[in-house]
C-alpha cells in the first residue's frame, strides 16, 4: 500500500508549506487518518509508514477497532455524531471526543468518567455554516453549554470542531473556520483549555490550516475512496 505512504508524506509536505507561508509552526498541528470504514490493513499500513493518530466516525467502529488495532501507541479519536447510550463505547478508548454537542451529552460522558475512575478530553461541535444537515450547537449556545459544564471535574473541554459547508467557494469556507476561531478566541479568555480547533478535511483543510486549524480531520485523501460502510452492533 504505497499510496497510502504517498499521500501521507504529500499532505504532509503541503501542511509544512502553508505553515511556514503563514508562520505557524508543525507542531501545532495535529492529522488525524479518518480511518472509518476502511479496512484494517490500511490502518495497519499508515501505522508502518509512522502514523499514529486515527479518527472513527461511529463510537461502535471504534470501539472495534480498539480491540481489532493492536499496535502500540495508536490515538484514537472520536470525529462522529455521539449519543448518551453510546458513551460507554468510547471513554476510556479516545484520546478525543470532537463532537459533543449537548449539555446533556457532556454531563453524560462527566458521570460516566467518575463512575469510572476515569477523564476524558473533548471538544465542542459547532454549526458555523448555519445549515440543517450539519450536527453541533449554534454559535450562540456556545456560552450555555460552557456555564453548565464548568463544574465538571471529569472532562475537559479542549477546544471547538467545525466542518464547513461542501462547496468550491472558498470564502464561505474560510468564514465557517474563521468564525470558530473567533469563538475560541472569545472564551479561551475565561477557558484556558480551550486550544484547539478541529476543522478541515480532504478537500479543504488547506483553508482550514490558514483559519488556525490544529487537528485536521483526512480520510479519503490519504486512504483513497471510501468503502461501503460495514454494519456495527451495540
Amino acid at each position: 500500500m504505497e499510496y497510502i505512504k504517498e499521500n501521507l508524506e504529500r499532505i504532509k509536505t503541503e501542511i509544512a508549506k502553508i505553515c511556514d507561508k503563514h508562520k505557524r509552526s508543525t507542531s501545532e498541528i495535529t492529522l488525524i487518518a479518518v480511518s472509518k470504514t476502511f479496512p484494517a490493513d490500511c490502518i495497519s499500513a499508515a501505522y508502518a509508514y509512522g502514523h499514529r493518530v486515527f479518527g472513527e466516525n461511529r463510537p461502535q467502529a471504534l470501539r472495534d477497532r480498539f480491540v481489532e488495532i493492536k499496535e502500540e501507541n495508536i490515538s484514537w479519536h472520536l470525529i462522529g455524531s455521539l449519543q448518551k447510550n453510546k458513551i460507554k463505547y468510547v471513554v476510556g478508548k479516545t484520546a478525543l471526543i470532537h463532537s459533543v454537542d449537548s449539555v446533556e451529552t457532556a454531563i453524560g460522558i462527566d458521570d460516566y468518567c467518575r463512575k469510572h475512575a476515569l477523564s476524558q478530553e473533548i471538544l465542542i461541535e459547532v454549526n458555523t455554516s448555519g445549515e440543517l444537515s450539519k450536527m453541533g450547537i449554534s454559535p450562540g449556545q456556545l456560552p450555555e453549554i460552557l456555564e453548565k459544564t464548568r463544574y465538571c471535574r471529569h472532562i475537559r473541554i479542549m477546544g471547538l470542531m467545525t466542518m464547513a459547508p461542501l462547496t468550491t467557494h472558498a470564502k464561505t469556507i474560510k468564514n465557517c473556520f474563521a468564525m470558530l476561531r473567533s469563538l475560541r478566541d472569545t472564551y479561551q479568555k475565561t477557558l484556558p483549555t480551550l486550544t484547539h480547533l478541529s476543522m478541515g478535511m480532504s478537500n479543504d483543510y488547506a483553508l482550514a490550516l490558514e483559519e488556525g486549524a490544529t487537528l485536521l480531520r483526512i480520510g479519503t485523501a490519504i486512504f483513497g475512496n471510501r468503502p461501503e460502510a460495514k454494519a456495527f452492533h451495540a
